[in-house]
């Protein structure tokens, strides 16, 4: 619309030219407007997704003790994304999310 207003300014399009485009890009404008609002309406409040996830982060140590297996390969497996591995004796283990170290590090 701004591209149209400077054409319309400087004397390259006629004031009735102008009014047509005005007219068909705010409907579309309109209508993307409408999705945004709709797409808007569909992403969770991040701030609660944040809270629920650091709440489950300092409670791994319950979530470990008492999740079945799938859960426990599912916490370990984003806790050290690289893998594991056994040498017969001990695991070895590759690096640790660091995103998530960071957290409970400074979370406690």
């Amino acid at each position: 619309m701004s591209h149209i207003r400077d054409l319309l300014a400087t004397d390259k399009i006629e004031a009735s030219d102008y009014n047509d485009f005005k007219a068909q890009y705010s409907s579309t404008i309109e209508q993307l407007n409408v999705k945004v609002d709709s797409l808007n309406a569909n992403v969770p409040c991040l701030d609660g997704l944040l809270s629920s996830g650091l709440e489950d982060l300092m409670r791994l140590d319950k979530i470990l003790g008492e999740g079945n297996n799938e859960d426990v390969r599912a916490i370990v497996n984003m806790i050290y994304p690289d893998k594991l591995t056994f040498n017969g004796n001990v695991f070895l283990m590759g690096k640790v999310n660091v995103a998530l170290s960071y957290s409970y590090h400074h979370l406690k």
